[in-house]
């Protein structure tokens, strides 16, 4: 795909992820309804500003603005992956301190000392 369909397919489900209305968001840009219309049918070609201003505004990169589906996929699944190892370094962490603190309490509750 181009870039300038990519825009058009992200641009459009950014724009739904955040709730973005045409006429308003193209006045937030401070560009043209019929700019914006056409960024998002594909024909239009905005300047790296804008692009700019837009991936700010939704509060994305311009790599997700721009670029393709599957770079978005990888990068969810890579931050998935991270966030459910450190979910599980936390776990191992907390069995460790609850081991520890339940030895020293049987050993200080130990009648045979």
């Amino acid at each position: 795909m181009s870039i300038k369909e990519n825009l058009a397919r992200n641009l459009k489900n950014y724009m739904t992820e955040n709730g973005k209305k045409l006429e308003p968001f193209a006045e937030e840009l401070q560009i043209a309804r019929s700019s914006l219309q056409k960024y998002l049918n594909g024909t239009g070609n905005p300047n790296m500003d804008t692009i700019e201003q837009m991936a700010e505004k939704m509060k994305i990169s311009i790599c997700a603005l721009i670029g393709e589906p599957s770079e978005k996929k990888e990068t969810d699944r890579e931050v998935t992956e991270l966030y459910d190892r450190l979910v599980e370094g936390y776990r191992n962490l907390l069995v460790y301190i609850m081991e520890t603190v339940l030895l020293k309490q049987m050993h200080d509750n130990n009648p045979l000392k």
